[in-house]
């Protein structure tokens, strides 16, 4: 059976993993909202981690088949709007997946060694991200 997965409604959103009602937060235009917000992690998140030493443009945007993409000469990452629902450990995980093609730009074994030394929970994020992420609806299973 395909489990449904709500990660927004009229009452209420998930932003990093936490649930808010919609009228606790008072927003007026609350896809711009998230996806600044997403936008705004992610910068700062990157700055943390430490990993590359320019200046990374992030952009946000709706993918559905992905959570992320890299243009490594580019120097940027566009990261799918979905995930500003997600817990930052799981934003932090494809972060650092997408940052580890600026040094390995294929899915070659280099690149997991690098994304596994800087992320060891890697493959339980993955895990939980092909499981539908927040939102998990019992009703529906």
């Amino acid at each position: 059976k395909k489990v449904y997965k709500v990660k927004m409604n009229n009452d209420f959103v998930y932003l990093f993993g936490h649930k808010y009602a919609i009228k606790e937060l008072g927003v007026k235009n609350m896809d711009l909202f998230l996806k600044k917000q997403l936008q705004n992690y992610a910068i700062k998140r990157i700055k943390e981690l430490n990993l590359v030493n320019f200046d990374v443009k992030v952009e946000v945007q709706n993918m559905k088949s992905k959570y992320g993409c890299c243009f490594y000469t580019q120097q940027r990452i566009k990261l799918s709007t979905r995930l500003v629902h997600e817990p930052k450990e799981v934003i932090d995980s494809i972060l650092i997946h997408e940052l580890a093609h600026f040094y390995h730009p294929n899915h070659q074994k280099e690149f997991y060694k690098f994304v596994y030394l800087h992320c060891p929970n890697y493959k339980a994020c993955e895990k939980y991200l092909k499981l539908g992420g927040v939102g998990f609806d019992p009703i529906s299973e």
